[in-house]
């Protein structure tokens, strides 16, 4: 809410770090699972005690945003401006989408 407020970044290009990002592994791991993974031989414990110090400071200037309507306003405008008024299509859209994530992960997961 705050990165989009602030105007840093826009509603879809947030999205899109997500999708690209994070969504892809927390889907298949789990955000626990994923930093653990990405400690290395260490895992979540090395993770957090390499890169713990830098990531507290980081999530400190996430920004506290209220929900005024300023802040409604602002991000609610951005996100129509982004996505456009038809629920139907992107619904449509992210069901499927969803489905093919899904059904590929439990494909994989069987074959392990």
């Amino acid at each position: 809410m705050s990165l989009v407020r602030d105007g840093v970044v826009s509603p879809a290009e947030l999205d899109r770090v997500v999708t690209g990002a994070l969504g892809p592994r927390w889907a298949t791991g789990g955000p626990f699972l994923s930093f653990h993974l990405g400690g290395g031989d260490g895992g979540l414990r090395h993770l957090l005690e390499h890169l713990g110090p830098g990531m507290a400071r980081r999530w400190a200037d996430l920004g506290n945003p209220a929900l005024d309507a300023d802040t409604v306003e602002a991000i609610s405008s951005a996100t129509e401006d982004a996505y456009g008024p038809s629920r139907e299509a992107l619904t449509t859209a992210r069901d499927r989408a969803e489905t093919a994530v899904l059904a590929a992960r439990d494909d994989i997961l069987e074959q392990s």
